[in-house]
């Protein structure tokens, strides 16, 4: 919740929606990744970079970040990052890329 100014008074009111932002999944996240593991895959740790000072829970359609002042916020992930899961946890292979998390309304 933010303290904000309307017509004229201090009022609370609800965070606007955290925009999507791009999260690269780079080598050293494909390397150092851990397979079926939700906050240490490959995307959990490029996903931590993204949102620093936050808790990351990756699942096959979803990332959940975490913070103390925030609270919990779900992002949806884009077919490729969920495909990208599906192989990594099958042990096939799987290149560096970059998506967008999708901020959930």
């Amino acid at each position: 919740m933010a303290m904000k100014f309307v017509d004229g008074a201090l009022r609370t009111q609800p965070d606007e929606p955290e925009e999507s932002r791009p999260i690269t999944v780079t080598q050293a996240d494909i390397d150092g990744g851990r397979a079926k593991d939700c906050s240490e895959c490959p995307i959990a740790l490029a996903a931590k970079r993204a949102y620093p000072d936050s808790d990351v829970i990756v699942g096959i359609a979803a990332i959940i970040v975490t913070d103390h002042d925030r609270g919990s916020r779900v992002y949806d992930l884009p077919e490729a990052a969920s495909l990208f899961i599906c192989h990594f946890d099958d042990h096939l292979p799987v290149e560096p890329f970059t998506f967008t998390a999708i901020a959930y309304p």
